[in-house]
């Protein structure tokens, strides 16, 4: 199964195209899962995957509200393709799938995939040699999804380094404007052969076309699943489950590599360890932002206790989780305000955690934009 992020009439999904049922036969449903709602559903027959014979998909990446599925293997019938699919959720049940006509250069499946810069990256994956054997590849190409009839080229990409092929582990593409040291890079992160995998990273850089090596995983495993969470001090790389020595050996490990991006958001408290009957200021600035966001104002106490920051009045705080405020279209400047201003009522002592982020408008607070986090503790005595 493939996950990818989508958004289709203004509610954010998290889709999976095909995969293997309970039972191990394929199929060409579409699920999505929508965060918002903590509800998912299968989208119709007429929404099924249309590629044949029915697979597991190679790669999959999303690109201005698209999502793009290449290549692809099963394993049954032991072959591997080759051609490009686009979904598009904006268009009516039935029409949302469209074969681009622009094959891979070289037919395999368990490809590393992800976008940079507008173009959509392909890298290693698995082809069938003989009955039941894969072989890794070290093939890499690229689609220009501003220019998809021109199709996949596999001159502009250098190949895996040292000609040394791998798949079925996991791809994170970091735009050249992204504001952190891995701007402009592809990092794979683990992977391996069947029945082999290995922990072993790799780092390319799209400006200078090269392979360099990158920090191992902890513990090397191949068909994990990956995702990439803004945390409060920059964006991490997330690897999770998979499998190691035999598909029967499933992994219930996590790991995550931190990269530090350029703070947006600042928090300052005047005194993080106040007495009860101290005044507790609480400031916070925020750089301009084009995006429509929701802002939150957290503050996370013992038993479990949430308050929230009301905007406009310091001097008091609100029950629960809510809003500081909502569906702001930006900002054009730099927003400065105070959000608290209060003398700490008695009973009050214990360790609380403030959390201040903006998340795009209409998420829940649990993804918010990069850079656009902060948390500041503090110790009421």
């Amino acid at each position: 199964m493939w996950h990818n992020r989508r958004e289709t009439g203004g509610a954010v999904g998290i889709y999976v195209v095909g995969g293997r049922k309970g039972d191990g036969d394929y199929t060409k449903r579409v699920q999505v899962y929508y965060p918002a709602t903590n509800t998912a559903a299968n989208l119709g027959d007429d929404d099924e995957w249309p590629a044949a014979p029915v697979r597991l998909t190679g790669g999959v990446v999303e690109h201005d509200n698209k999502m793009y599925v290449f290549g692809g293997t099963n394993g049954t019938l032991d072959t591997h393709y080759a051609d490009t699919w686009e979904f598009d959720p904006s268009e009516a049940a039935g029409n949302r799938w469209q074969d681009l006509g622009v094959p891979l250069s070289q037919a395999r499946g368990f490809i590393y995939a992800c976008v940079v810069d507008g173009y959509a990256y392909a890298v290693g994956g698995n082809d069938y040699s003989a009955v039941n054997v894969l072989r890794a590849l070290a093939r890499t190409e690229r689609l220009n999804l501003a220019d998809i009839a021109a199709g996949w080229d596999d001159a502009a990409v250098a190949n895996l380094p040292g000609g040394v092929g791998t798949g079925e582990g996991r791809a994170f593409g970091f735009d050249s404007d992204a504001g952190h040291a891995l701007a402009g890079r592809i990092i794979l992160a683990g992977g391996g052969q069947w029945s082999s995998e290995w922990a072993n990273c790799y780092s390319y850089d799209v400006a200078s076309n090269e392979w360099s090596a990158f920090p191992s995983l902890m513990e090397a495993r191949r068909n994990h699943a990956g995702a990439l969470v803004s945390g409060p001090a920059g964006p991490e790389m997330w690897v999770f489950g998979g499998r190691r020595w035999i598909d029967q050996n499933v992994l219930a490990t996590a790991e995550r590599y931190r990269l530090i991006a350029p703070p947006r958001l600042a928090v300052a408290v005047n005194d993080p360890t106040p007495a009860v009957g101290d005044t507790l200021t609480v400031d916070v600035t925020v750089q301009p932002i084009a995006d429509a966001f929701d802002a939150w104002g957290l503050i996370y106490g013992p038993g479990n206790v949430v308050y929230s920051f009301v905007l406009g009045r310091p001097g008091t705080v609100a029950t629960g989780a809510r809003p500081l405020a909502a569906n702001v279209p930006g900002l054009a400047s730099t927003y400065e305000a105070r959000l608290l201003d209060l003398a700490i009522p008695p009973g009050t002592e214990g360790s609380y955690t403030i959390v201040v982020q903006l998340v795009p408008a209409g998420i829940p607070p649990v993804v918010p934009y990069e850079g656009y986090a902060a948390e500041a503790d503090v110790t009421v005595r």
